[in-house]
């Protein structure tokens, strides 16, 4: 996550530079994620450029979530060690509920904010869970 963390950072900070609005959104699934990922800002003094965002889960996204990144964990570690992993280490679920989640809180910060779904404008090539512009950009 922190790799994902330097690459939005990278990338809102090359956009400002040629000119952009830019700003980086990073969505922690729970408050320990969250404080870790703010911890970054303070680490590479990119605060200005990612802010951190905390998903507010329901009790039953949360079971889930967490099941499932055990599941994930489990898998992870039954690979490196050459055993089968059965689907162990899929994670599409919660990172569908994040991508979701992640939009909500965008649109709630960046009035007229267009999502953009086409992958090739995408700055830098990225695969980011949410890419968007502001109306009139």
């Amino acid at each position: 996550m922190e790799l994902d963390y330097l690459r939005l950072a990278f990338a809102v900070g090359e956009l400002r530079r040629s000119g952009e609005h830019a700003i980086g959104y990073l969505l922690g699934m729970t408050r320990a994620i969250g404080n870790r990922a703010a911890a970054w800002g303070a680490k590479y003094e990119t605060h200005a450029e990612v802010q951190v965002l905390v998903a507010a889960l329901t009790g039953n996204q949360h079971r889930e979530f967490t099941r499932e990144a055990r599941s994930n964990r489990r898998g992870i570690l039954a690979g490196t060690r050459g055993r089968t992993v059965r689907g162990g280490s899929d994670a599409r679920q919660g990172g569908r509920l994040a991508e979701v989640l992640l939009g909500r809180l965008i649109k709630k910060r960046e009035e007229g904010v267009q999502r953009i779904q086409t992958k090739a404008p995408f700055p830098f090539g990225g695969q980011w869970d949410y890419y968007g512009v502001a109306a009139g950009s």
